[in-house]
């Protein structure tokens, strides 16, 4: 009988801990994505989770914010949506249709994605993979798009929020 509860109380124990590490992304990645507009000549930026933000997270989260109006636009008229991985694709109706500048604007903004998810990853510690942050940020992209955006669940069907 004490191996059965010491078991149970390891397996609570994992779940406690991959809990931990998820929320932990998730208040990082709030903290490095919406945080306000910083200038880019500082050097390093602290948060009140004692975070410091490099120059290069800077300019990668500016990049990102010149972006996001044209992106939300495509977005609106169903060109991009949102993969199962947290980043940006063409939609099936319009998977072989982009021009070569929304092209351009999908691997632009794909690249900086994936060096944020990258600096998350190594961040939160050895546990937690590129891919673990992929699937967490990808989640919360699912749950805060607007009504009507084309989405990709974690099966890779597509599909419009409703």
């Amino acid at each position: 009988m004490p191996k059965a509860l010491n078991r149970i109380h390891r397996k609570e124990l994992l779940m406690m801990t991959n809990r931990f590490h998820f929320q932990y992304i998730l208040v990082l990645m709030a903290l490095f994505l919406f945080s306000p507009y910083l200038p880019a000549q500082t050097q390093k930026i602290s948060s009140k989770y004692n975070d410091q933000y490099t120059t290069k997270e800077i300019l990668l989260k500016q990049r990102m914010l010149k972006r996001i109006k044209e992106i939300d636009k495509l977005k609106q008229k169903s060109i991009l949506g949102e993969n199962m991985k947290g980043y940006l694709q063409a939609t099936p109706p319009f998977a072989k249709k982009l021009t070569k500048k929304q092209a351009a604007l999908i691997k632009e903004e794909n690249k900086d994605r994936k060096e944020i998810y990258t600096i998350i990853s190594k961040r939160t510690g050895p546990d937690t993979t590129l891919k673990k942050v992929e699937s967490v940020r990808a989640e919360m992209i699912r749950k805060k798009s607007k009504k009507g955006l084309w989405l990709q669940d974690v099966k890779g069907k597509w599909y419009r929020k409703k």
